[in-house]
């Protein structure tokens, strides 16, 4: 147990001396910032904002679904849509798509409680990497979900045709 006290102990020292926490404290005013900016340009498409220091949720508006839901009935299998989430799913992983396709960003969903795109980046990210993700969101929210769906539904489906023909 001395080794693992001893990591301990230096990961604390390394916290400390580079002041982890005031570049936390730092991020997360940033993020809240960029994340209320986006909520008072989308307030149709974006509900709420939740997070602190690094961790931060941005949760979508239901009440635009019902279309996409509508149209989704239609050619997907009413199995998938039988998950209450199904939709938000869909609507987060072609925004996370979009992002890592155009953007080179790499994002997540969560899936604990409510499924929020995740905003979460290292504690070393710089002002400007962030405003680049939120830059680059933002453009990505300006597509519109059914673009956002629709070329993330091709994707798969050509990625789906050529693996079968591999």
């Amino acid at each position: 147990f001395g080794e693992e006290a001893a990591t301990a102990i230096e990961s604390i020292n390394i916290m400390i001396e580079n002041n982890y926490e005031e570049k936390c404290k730092n991020n997360e005013r940033l993020i809240s910032k960029e994340n209320e900016k986006l909520k008072l340009k989308y307030p149709e498409i974006i509900l709420e904002t939740k997070g602190s220091g690094c961790l931060h949720g941005i949760f979508f508006n239901p009440k635009n679904f019902k279309k996409i839901i509508e149209l989704f009935s239609k050619i997907v299998p009413i199995s998938f849509l039988k998950d209450d989430q199904a939709i938000f799913k869909l609507i987060c992983a072609s925004v996370i798509f979009h992002l890592y396709k155009n953007y080179n960003i790499l994002t997540y969903y969560g899936s604990n409680i409510g499924i929020p795109l995740k905003v979460s980046p290292s504690i070393i990210v710089s002002e400007n990497q962030i405003k680049y993700f939120f830059e680059s969101l933002d453009k990505t929210l300006k597509v519109g979900f059914y673009k956002l769906l629709a070329d993330f539904t091709k994707n798969k489906i050509l990625n789906k045709v050529k693996n079968s023909l591999l």
